[in-house]
């Protein structure tokens, strides 16, 4: 056997050798060995310190979120809010001028609601006292004037062409105590009353017409009735019908 064969053969054995010791060694146990953790020691902070660092603005980590940029209105809309806030949210001034106009505009206002209640209620006054008057004084119709001495003819054509149609009654109502008066059938004088002359007057031919002519007279004299063309062409019949009934008494 050759030399390099036997140093093969050597090789081969001393390999298989190693690796059984190594298999065998897989198979002895091993003790297990605990490892040995280091004590831990608990630390606590001082309050003191910690307050001292909370406290601290260095030491402040707050994230501040930035605003929004305000959007800026239109013209229209910006000029539509100052008139709003303007008239809705503007305070009075109630100092100096300010409170002297405010007391002034109250104290007008209140004079003139009160005078027009008071002129209402006047108006209402008299004209309740001329419905409920008995009697019309004869001086109250001719202002203090002698009807013996007016032009009554003139007066009252003047009137009618005026188109004075109350006033045109006025003198004919004037003009029939005149007629009267001439005819001895009554007694004028101013302080007397129509209703007086009434009383007075005894043809009871007569009387009944005079009555008539002296309640158009009244009613629209005194009540202030409007008269128009028509209305003191009727009117107008009623005192012709009374001076054709004086007129027959002359002739009687």
């Amino acid at each position: 056997m050759s030399m390099q064969k036997k140093s093969n053969i050597r090789r081969n054995c001393l390999t298989r050798h190693l690796w059984l010791l190594l298999l065998l060694a897989s198979w002895v146990p091993v003790p297990q060995v605990r490892a040995q953790s280091p004590k831990v020691e608990i630390r606590h902070f001082d309050p003191a310190k910690l307050d001292r660092f909370r406290n601290d603005p260095r030491f402040q980590y707050r994230r501040d979120t930035p605003k929004p940029p305000k959007k800026r209105p239109k013209r229209k809309e910006k000029r539509e809010k100052q008139v709003n806030h303007r008239v809705y949210h503007s305070p009075i001034d109630l100092s100096g001028i300010g409170k002297v106009i405010l007391w002034i505009l109250i104290i007008g206002g209140g004079v003139f609601l009160i005078s027009q209640v008071l002129k209402v209620r006047f108006r209402k006054l008299l004209k309740k006292k001329s419905d409920e008057a008995e009697v019309v004084y004869v001086g109250e119709l001719e202002d203090e004037v002698d009807i013996r001495s007016m032009e009554f003819e003139s007066l009252l054509d003047r009137a009618i062409r005026e188109q004075r149609f109350r006033y045109a009654v006025r003198l004919l109502y004037l003009q029939s105590l005149r007629q009267l008066t001439e005819r001895g059938l009554i007694s004028w004088r101013q302080e007397k009353t129509n209703h007086q002359y009434l009383r007075e007057l005894g043809n009871a031919f007569i009387r009944p017409k005079f009555s008539e002519v002296t309640f158009l007279f009244e009613y629209i004299w005194y009540g202030e009735f409007p008269v128009d063309k028509d209305h003191f062409n009727a009117a107008r019949a009623s005192f012709i019908q009374l001076e054709q009934a004086i007129r027959k008494t002359d002739a009687g």
